[in-house]
């Protein structure tokens, strides 16, 4: 598998855990909402917990996805550096 090849697996696989994670965050919102609208607030407590634990995942899935992509671009730099041609003594 080419690096490109590899990153965007690597990617597709942040971005999936995000959006899971993201669509548990709005369906406890939308649960939170109602139960305030019914004054069920015994339930808003395990649902803002539930919340809390997404949001700590989503913060984890977007510290994965920077390390990533700081991976690979450190792994462009340097390609950079070592391709480039060094002078010789008669200048060629």
């Amino acid at each position: 598998m080419t690096k490109n090849a590899e990153f965007a697996q690597q990617m597709s696989e942040v971005f999936h855990q995000l959006n899971n994670d993201l669509n548990l965050v709005l369906g406890q919102v939308e649960l939170c909402t109602r139960a305030q609208n019914r004054g069920e607030l015994d339930k808003l407590p395990p649902r803002l917990e539930a919340l809390q634990r997404a949001a700590q995942r989503l913060a984890e899935h977007v510290r994965g996805g920077q390390l990533i992509a700081r991976k690979q671009r450190d792994e462009k730099d340097e390609r950079r550096t070592t391709t480039k041609r060094t002078p010789t003594v008669n200048g060629t």
